[in-house]
């Protein structure tokens, strides 16, 4: 605790982050898949891009603490996880906004 898993595996918390957003992913994706939405193709690709771009991180860290120092892999994850939540922030924010103006239509 305080820090000794991170410390010892600096990884780790890359993890526990990545793992946590497992259910939210599954949830969005089939949100925007069942439900009537007006999120066009491209839009849908692009979000199934953001928020599926850390599963192979799941199986390619053996590979990568193998082959390189650690201190290498822990920087690459963290540059990918940075990659992947900006994606999934400007994947979102589209889709927010229409939401937010049909939501201030109706009020009127």
């Amino acid at each position: 605790i305080n820090g000794y898993l991170s410390l010892k595996r600096p990884a780790a918390d890359i993890f526990i982050a990545g793992t946590t957003q497992t259910f939210p992913t599954i949830y969005l994706t089939a949100a925007a898949i069942i439900h009537d939405t007006k999120i066009n193709t491209g839009q849908l690709i692009q979000i199934f891009a953001a928020f599926y771009l850390n599963a192979p991180l799941l199986f390619l860290y053996p590979h990568l603490v193998h082959y390189l120092e650690l201190h290498h892999v822990n920087c690459f994850l963290h540059c990918w996880l940075t990659v992947a939540w900006s994606m999934q922030y400007f994947s979102i924010q589209p889709i927010v906004s229409q939401l937010k103006n049909t939501g201030a239509n109706k009020v009127k």
